[in-house]
């Protein structure tokens, strides 16, 4: 069973109390967003405006977050920026990372491409084992209720390197559905060279005609292609402090409802690149609260 990097709302609540005066940053565990957290200069939904650099266009301050991400054993302050259409507008595109060195006191900034999407935030963690944090970009889409990966960012010699896009996290991610005999739905991925077979005959009445005749035979044998991640977010499963993905794959069948199983996929970062670990099948999906 994989462990989810997520907090209860109540420690979110008490924890800001004991710290919120250093400067008006929290300095708390990473999973733990920044939002509406101010001091004397920015502001979540306000404009981003410092002297010190120069944007292309105007942009809003959608998340702050505190920690050492460029290695000098100090904490810096990483600002994810948007174009938006108003400061109360959930939705942002053109998306950009700012980091602060405090060592040096100079900003970096990093264009995110064809990034978009509404609740973006920022997570902090190390995903290629080099015990700095790495920076995730995520964002939810409200129009099909998917989470986004927009990026994995790490810094080296002062400069955002990109460990992974979200075009590359989907790119490789290929499931086939294939109908056997006997109410018997395989799922298959090219990457890992698995298949999981699943007993569908508990719904053969919306087969029957389709799909399999009265005795359970396949009359259509038919392949269904599913690819990417409707869901995807940041987990440590060994508990050894370096983060993998965990991305989840709704299965869908004969029509949107026909839910056969949600496959949920584990992703480390090895050899330089994300490559699935492991492939679990489920029946639901995670889903968040507000």
């Amino acid at each position: 069973m994989f462990r989810y990097s997520k907090y209860i709302v109540s420690t979110i609540i008490i924890i800001p109390l004991l710290v919120i005066g250093f400067g008006g940053f929290i300095d708390i565990e990473d999973s733990v967003s920044v939002m509406n957290i101010t001091n004397k200069k920015f502001k979540v939904n306000e404009i981003f405006r410092d002297e010190n650099i120069k944007l292309k266009e105007e942009k809003y301050i959608l998340d702050i977050k505190r920690g050492d991400v460029t290695g000098d054993n100090k904490e810096d302050t990483i600002f994810l920026l948007g174009k938006k259409k108003s400061k109360n507008s959930l939705y942002a595109e053109n998306l950009s990372i700012v980091v602060k060195n405090e060592t040096s006191k100079k900003y970096i900034l990093m264009e995110i491409p064809n990034s978009s999407g509404e609740k973006n935030i920022l997570f902090l963690g190390d995903f290629n084992g080099d015990k700095i944090k790495d920076v995730l970009v995520e964002s939810s889409l409200k129009e099909n209720s998917q989470n986004k990966v927009q990026g994995i960012y790490t810094f080296i010699d002062n400069n955002i390197v990109t460990l992974v896009s979200n075009e590359e996290l989907n790119r490789n991610i290929n499931f086939e559905l294939e109908f056997k005999d006997d109410y018997i739905a395989s799922i298959n991925n090219k990457e890992t060279r698995s298949a999981t077979m699943i007993d569908i005959s508990s719904k053969k009445e919306i087969y029957i005609g389709t799909i399999y005749n009265e005795d359970g035979k396949v009359i259509n044998n038919k392949k269904l292609n599913i690819s990417g991640y409707e869901y995807i977010r940041p987990v440590d499963n060994n508990l050894d402090g370096v983060y993998e993905l965990e991305g989840h794959t709704k299965i869908i069948g004969e029509f949107d409802t026909d839910i056969i199983s949600t496959m949920i996929s584990l992703i480390e970062y090895k050899d330089k690149k994300f490559k699935i670990k492991s492939i679990e099948n489920r029946n639901y999906m995670y889903m968040e609260y507000e």
